[in-house]
């Protein structure tokens, strides 16, 4: 594997905008990173023909990812998905963070998440090393928090290892939010292309997206793909309120059998590129979007090369700590990071034939 980096311009505070190419030469394949956010720019795969195809929606430009505040490939924090009313307690204090979900959630750690921040970079052989210092306060939350994320990418795995440290009592929650179309971004919908998940139970949620505590099995429902089967098969299904609220899937899965290893959850496929993409992850939990909204908003239509996104262009598979966990004692997931201590997850994507 080899990595090149790329100088794309100057951000607003006068640092400058980098992309960093990781070449797979066993495959052929090779992604971009921005240090922006950490965002997934390409993921370029070769097809059944051995031609190569980018599999990850986005924008051409830093300045463009900037502005939207889409997620679009990016690194999620301080806490992925939602608290609810932006309220955690830890030790009896109890703290606020922004509300920016409409007003009554926090969303993926807030108006200037991670995803909106430019990490160092350095290189550690063939792995590109990111790292972001979040202060005290950053968006309400406790403590001087350290995030490194490792990237590398051989043998057509993307493998992203994540470590937090704080000097203060805090949550941490942390995932990526690449979306993901296996015909190529912006050739059409997902909706014929396959999904099986190592997932029996799901997160009802409440009408604020905001869960329950419950994990109900997903046998009988729009949610169950432990068998494999199309997007498209139930994605419409409007017998369920989460399905109708949502206008397709935005629903949290915990993971079979968790234990901390990394494992696999999840198998997507698409039969006119015959790229298959395999999900592996440390974490307890995982989001499943199917980009419901994707065209219909002028942020979420334009892309790469002049791509045009539609509705269900494509599926997330955000990998994480339950949402709302502080307070959902249920889940029995301590998202609390100690002062002092230090939290490890690891994700990979693997794509092949």
């Amino acid at each position: 594997m080899s990595i090149r980096k790329e100088l794309l311009g100057t951000a607003s505070d006068g640092r400058r905008y980098e992309r960093y190419v990781l070449e797979d030469e066993s495959t052929g394949g090779y992604i971009a990173v921005l240090n922006l956010g950490c965002i997934l720019h390409q993921i370029c795969i070769p097809d059944r023909n051995g031609e190569l195809v980018d599999v990850a929606l986005g924008y051409d430009t830093p300045e463009e990812y900037a502005a939207t505040h889409s997620f679009f490939g990016a690194i999620l924090g301080r806490y992925a998905n939602r608290i609810a009313n932006g309220t955690f307690t830890i030790d009896g204090k109890e703290y606020h963070v922004s509300l920016n979900e409409r007003g009554f959630n926090s969303l993926h750690g807030g108006f200037s998440g991670f995803h909106n921040k430019i990490f160092d970079t350095e290189l550690d052989g063939d792995t590109l090393v990111l790292t972001y210092h979040s202060p005290d306060d950053e968006e309400g939350y406790p403590g001087n928090l350290t995030l490194s994320e490792r990237v590398s990418f051989r043998g057509g795995r993307i493998d992203l290892k994540y470590t937090c440290t704080t000097d203060k009592d805090t949550v941490v929650n942390i995932s990526n939010h690449s979306f993901f179309n296996l015909n190529g971004q912006g050739n059409g919908d997902i909706l014929e292309q396959e999904l099986k998940l190592n997932c029996s139970c799901y997160c009802p949620c409440d009408d604020k997206l905001i869960p329950t505590g419950e994990l109900r099995a997903v046998k009988g429902t729009p949610f169950d793909f432990t068998e494999g089967k199309l997007y498209g098969k139930d994605i419409h299904d409007k017998t369920d309120p989460m399905m109708a609220g949502a206008h397709g899937y935005d629903v949290c899965y915990a993971v079979d059998g968790w234990d901390g290893s990394l494992r696999q959850i999840a198998t997507a496929k698409s039969e006119r590129t015959g790229i298959v993409m395999k999900t592996y992850t440390t974490l307890p939990a995982m989001q499943l979007f199917t980009g419901n909204m994707l065209g219909m908003f002028p942020i979420f239509k334009n892309g790469k090369a002049g791509s045009e996104y539609v509705p269900y262009g494509a599926f997330c598979l955000e990998t994480q700590n339950f949402p709302n966990a502080m307070n959902t004692p249920e889940f029995g997931n301590d998202v609390v990071l100690r002062a002092g201590q230090e939290v490890t997850s690891e994700t990979v994507y693997e794509f092949g034939l």
